[in-house]
């Protein structure tokens, strides 16, 4: 009897729903779903699986990516007739603009040669700093290639970044600080003295949701067990189950959590290691 030559089974959205409500007695084999139920427990799943995500559970969600600084920063005439380099990409406003605004030194430093009119609502930008994809969490790694060379980027914190003495200063950029806005940006020090820097960073994303019925998991297949047994744990007070048994599910959701957590872990230090763990069969 040959092999199917497949690999690419998994569980769909309402297929997990399914399994754990399986698993909670409130299904029988063959049964369905009903409207409400798959709705209430899709609102769970993605609602647990965000929450792992905090608990670092993100390993496959590296994404490598590269950003070219190639984009002069703007230059304008202040108010004094002095040419005005941008150090922190901004939308302009009366408090920002050089000279009268109370701020204006957080976005402008004197220095360029080619200032133009600066003008109200506008976008001003700095190679010092960008915005990052909008399902970044944060960056892992990054480093500047320059003429075939690669130098290391430290990633630093909020804390130590207003610690700088010069946070204007200029140069190959030896830090990266970012800016988990709504919309993240990374911001670098020093400011880029070149516009032929590529900045190479391992970012991590976030995972993406269970939006319709047929939209498979954002995580390898080892996860499937502790994605189906941790939804059933987290519906079992919604569907009266004792507290006994929530007791048991919790023990064996968080043995399966834990055990794909560790072999992805495992994966990275080694791709040939392969622990043991202790799960009952179901």
């Amino acid at each position: 009897m040959g092999t199917s030559g497949s690999f690419n089974w998994t569980l769909n959205r309402d297929q997990i729903i399914t399994s754990a409500l399986r698993k909670l007695g409130v299904l029988e084999q063959g049964e369905t779903p009903a409207a409400q139920q798959i709705t209430d427990a899709a609102e769970a799943l993605n609602m647990m699986v965000k929450e792992w995500q905090n608990d670092g559970v993100r390993l496959w969600t590296l994404a490598w990516t590269t950003k070219v600084l190639s984009a002069a920063s703007s230059e304008v005439t202040g108010t004094d007739g002095k040419i005005y380099t941008c150090i922190l990409g901004h939308t302009s406003s009366s408090e920002n603009k050089p000279v009268t605004g109370t701020d204006y030194s957080t976005f402008w430093k004197e220095r360029g040669t080619t200032g133009g009119a600066w003008a109200n609502a506008t976008a001003y930008l700095s190679i010092g700093d960008f915005y990052l994809p909008t399902d970044t969490i944060g960056i892992e790694r990054a480093f500047i290639r320059y003429n075939e060379q690669d130098y290391p980027v430290r990633i630093i914190g909020w804390g130590e970044w207003f610690d700088l003495s010069d946070k204007s200063n200029i140069g190959r950029p030896l830090r990266i600080t970012v800016d988990m806005d709504l919309a993240p940006r990374a911001v670098l020090n020093p400011i880029p003295d070149r516009t032929d820097y590529v900045l190479h960073y391992l970012r991590v994303r976030k995972l993406e949701d269970f939006d319709a019925n047929t939209n498979t998991g954002d995580f390898p297949e080892r996860w499937l067990k502790a994605v189906v047994w941790g939804l059933a744990a987290d519906l079992a007070p919604e569907y009266g189950v004792p507290v006994e048994e929530r007791d048991r599910l919790e023990a064996k959701s968080g043995a399966y959590y834990f055990r794909a957590k560790a072999r992805d872990m495992e994966i990275v230090s080694s791709p040939f290691a392969d622990p043991a763990y202790s799960v009952d069969n179901d």
